[in-house]
């Protein structure tokens, strides 16, 4: 899921954490247009599997997809 940390009708930080408990097995990207390296490390405390600061490029998102799909070597 790509998620805008600023929604219309509530804070993209509670959604995300609705989703994590709802589905924990769903990955959220987390989009935004503030600049801020607390509101970013909040976001991946609060599970979003990466955090991404618009304007966004294809190759961006492309390696956000890659990254949370490459298997974690702690795993192996």
């Amino acid at each position: 899921v790509f998620l805008d940390i600023n929604l219309p009708e509530m804070s993209g930080m509670s959604f995300l954490k609705e989703i994590n408990h709802d589905y924990p097995a769903i990955k959220v990207i987390m989009i935004t247009g503030i600049s801020s390296q607390l509101l970013q490390e909040k976001a991946l405390e609060s599970g979003a599997a990466n955090y991404l600061r618009k304007p966004i490029h294809f190759s961006e998102i492309e390696e956000a997809i890659k990254q949370i799909n490459k298997p974690n070597r702690r795993e192996l």
